[in-house]
């Protein structure tokens, strides 16, 4: 049987949705959400320890608007050479937004700077004795 995404019991599981993500819940954990009638369609998938993650830069809005000036391009040029609105373009050069993945290695293509790395994680260890990490290992329950 697979553990619970929530305690990490071996047990039989139900869908459910808890704030908004679609997880499968043992009985006792089943009121942590809201039960759901089929299979969640996606399942979120958490780094455990070890594994490589990947990120976008803290400093990508400078490095993206320094880049596009240094080509002398305006922001409405870039934005019809990337398929993108203007406006989205905007606010990541401003940082209140920063670009999913796909548009990051279209800028990193445009402009030959490196938005995306990969790094170690070593944020959350493992310290149960479980198989695998929960959504439990990740809260603090009262």
């Amino acid at each position: 049987m697979p553990p619970c995404e929530l305690c990490g019991r071996e047990a039989s599981l139900q869908p459910a949705s808890v704030e908004g993500v679609e997880v499968d819940l043992c009985n006792d954990c089943i009121h942590y959400g809201t039960p759901l009638k089929e299979a969640p369609a996606q399942t979120l998938i958490l780094p455990r320890y070890g594994d490589t993650i990947e990120y976008i830069t803290e400093d990508y809005a400078q490095l993206i608007k320094n880049s596009r000036e240094a080509q002398g391009l305006t922001q409405q040029e870039l934005s019809n050479t990337l398929s993108v609105k203007e406006s989205l373009l905007q606010k990541i050069e401003q940082g209140r937004l920063e670009p999913d993945f796909e548009l990051a290695k279209k800028l990193e293509r445009a402009f030959s700077i490196k938005l995306i790395h990969k790094a170690l994680n070593e944020h959350i260890k493992h310290q149960s004795s479980k198989k695998g990490l929960t959504l439990g290992d990740m809260i603090k329950k009262k």
